[in-house]
């Protein structure tokens, strides 16, 4: 009953134009962290061998941050453009 129910709802979310939340999807690449430059921007090498500043506002990223800097390994960011801003945000390091 409660599958039946759900569905019917889905369908009238659907008819009546409204939109079903869909999860962000953000851009990865490879980095090594060469500096923080302050609490919330960090500088990185990535991948490609080009210098690249990003803003990251997660106390778990400054963390990993933090210790990317110290061990100098290579991570995986994973960031967004944030509109009216002109550093893209990391969202999650791994």
């Amino acid at each position: 009953m409660k599958k039946k129910i759900l569905a019917i709802s889905l369908m009238l979310l659907c008819l009546c134009g409204c939109r079903v939340y869909q999860a962000p999807t953000y851009e990865q690449i490879g980095a090594t962290v060469t500096g923080l430059i302050d609490n919330r921007t960090v500088e990185v090498i990535l991948e490609d061998g080009s210098v690249q500043s990003f803003l990251f506002f997660d106390d778990e990223v400054a963390e990993k941050l933090s210790i990317a800097e110290e061990t100098a390994e290579q991570i995986t960011i994973s960031y967004e453009e944030k509109e009216g801003q002109s550093l893209k945000v990391i969202v999650a390091v791994e």
